[in-house]
């Protein structure tokens, strides 16, 4: 009780660029407290990227064991949640032994970025309760590039440019591999449709 209570003293006190520098200064609390207030993000995002418990509580540790040894690399010009975001997903790339995005065709689609009528269709199912954890279920079975991404922009709700850097990716190639990975999880929900569709008509 006593170090949650201390936590959130030092989390009502200070914000998360004056916790790190104290971390800096030798403050193992601020550290504590960080972690505090950001592990259910960082496990929250490393479960929906790595799929399952235990790689997920294996890259939360790995992510936070990074803050720590990279705090002083932190210059506060970010949101730290981007900064803390970033070390995850690099954490769980390694994890996964993949490097980066393979290159993209930017000109072939750049004309077709701002047209949103592929996403109508997943937009309206997220909004919908009962299929949100259906959702969650598909973007399991994309590649886990499609899948951080459509997880950072739909779900976590951060901009083109938060995510580009990220990723360490251009706004161009990261609007380029949103445009291509919302038309996959279309094609999947289009099928999953048709596929509840056959169900309910055997049951009939």
């Amino acid at each position: 009780m006593e170090d949650t209570t201390c936590h959130k003293e030092y989390m009502d006190t200070h914000n998360d660029k004056v916790l790190v520098q104290m971390m800096l200064e030798g403050d193992t609390k601020a550290f504590e407290a960080l972690m505090h207030k950001h592990k259910a993000l960082v496990y929250s995002l490393c479960y929906r990227l790595m799929r399952n418990k235990e790689d997920a509580e294996e890259m939360a540790q790995d992510t936070f064991i990074k803050i720590f040894q990279k705090a002083d690399t932190f210059e506060g010009k970010s949101k730290f949640s981007t900064w803390i975001y970033t070390i995850a997903y690099r954490c769980c790339l390694n994890k996964l032994g993949l490097k980066t995005l393979q290159t993209q065709d930017i000109d072939s689609i750049e004309h077709s970025l701002e047209d949103d009528s592929d996403w109508e269709l997943i937009s309206t199912s997220i909004d919908r309760d009962e299929t949100h954890a259906q959702i969650h279920l598909l973007l399991e079975q994309m590649k886990f590039e499609d899948r951080a991404l459509l997880t950072f922009f739909y779900f976590d709700e951060l901009s083109i440019k938060e995510i580009a850097k990220i990723q360490g990716y251009s706004e161009s190639k990261v609007k380029v591999g949103l445009f291509r990975a919302r038309g996959k999880l279309k094609e999947l929900i289009e099928k999953n449709l048709r596929f509840n569709e056959i169900l309910e008509y055997g049951k009939g």
